[in-house]
């Protein structure tokens, strides 16, 4: 299979082009390190299985990529990722993740692409659920521009579907940690926070900290020294990370949590990923 990779030099996209190479498939990278690292694909360089792209999905000519490279899917990762920053500039913001989205779907049914699997969010596009573990069931509630250009884009891509049979399928991850992640991120919290749960340093004190936030760490905490973090991630989803990061630095440095009770999984999954 030829695929396509938008954001594939982002910490997500560049261990799914590793990934569908690995397994055999011919993959177009796309980025324009907006927010991906060179570093993250370097080590692609003269494999004849990869193909690099460096283009915006606003500003590029779509259409002529794609006719190109004519994949048979593509992975849409591609992003402005910044939950505040979508706040201060919601323009902008869905100026990338809605408009970006429609000018790749148009692109991509107009070069015979089969489906598009589209990166949504697990961990905003449900807002302040009622119940935890959410189930995709729950009404989505955008709490965010960034929130509202995600549930904004699957929609688009639902309507091309009806309209053009262009399949598409929607994944939902929320709080994605691992290796090439930007640790100063809004996500980086749990990268950085990791070396201090682990180190399990002595309690000093958690007086500081919010009850919500003391249980969100204690589960954290909790996951991340668990041979299998799968079945404790994650509850801290409850309180936003923004709201959350302030509100634990020095809980999360400090105090070693004692108990806390498993959740299910937080990443989502809507269709099929292939």
């Amino acid at each position: 299979m030829r695929a396509l990779v938008t954001g594939a030099a982002g910490f997500i996209g560049s261990t799914l082009v590793d990934c569908l190479i690995a397994d055999g498939h011919t993959v177009v990278g796309l980025d324009n390190f907006a927010t991906g690292r060179a570093t993250n694909i370097e080590h692609l360089a003269g494999n004849r299985e990869f193909v690099f792209v460096e283009a915006d999905i606003v500003t590029a000519d779509l259409q002529a990529i794609l006719d190109q490279h004519r994949p048979e899917v593509v992975f849409h990762l591609a992003a402005q990722i910044d939950v505040r920053h979508s706040v201060a500039n919601p323009e902008f913001d869905a100026s990338v993740n809605v408009v970006g989205t429609i000018r790749l779907a148009d692109a991509a049914r107009r070069a015979g692409v089969r489906k598009i699997v589209n990166t949504s969010s697990g961990g905003s596009i449900y807002g302040t659920p009622p119940t935890y573990p959410t189930s995709e069931e729950v009404p989505t509630d955008p709490a965010s521009p960034y929130a509202a250009g995600k549930v904004a884009a699957e929609i688009y891509l639902n309507t091309f579907r009806h309209l053009y049979g262009l399949e598409c399928s929607h994944i939902a991850p929320a709080n994605v940690y691992g290796p090439r992640q930007d640790p100063h991120g809004e996500a980086g919290w749990l990268r950085s926070s990791r070396r201090h749960c682990c180190a399990a340093s002595p309690p000093r004190s958690s007086a500081t900290a919010a009850t919500r936030a003391t249980m969100s760490t204690s589960t954290t905490w909790w996951m991340l020294s668990s041979k299998r973090p799968d079945r404790w991630a994650t509850a801290c989803v409850s309180i936003s990370v923004p709201e959350w990061k302030p509100q634990t630095a020095n809980c999360i440095r400090w105090w070693r949590p004692r108990s806390a009770g498993p959740t299910s999984r937080s990443f989502v999954r809507r269709g099929s990923a292939t």
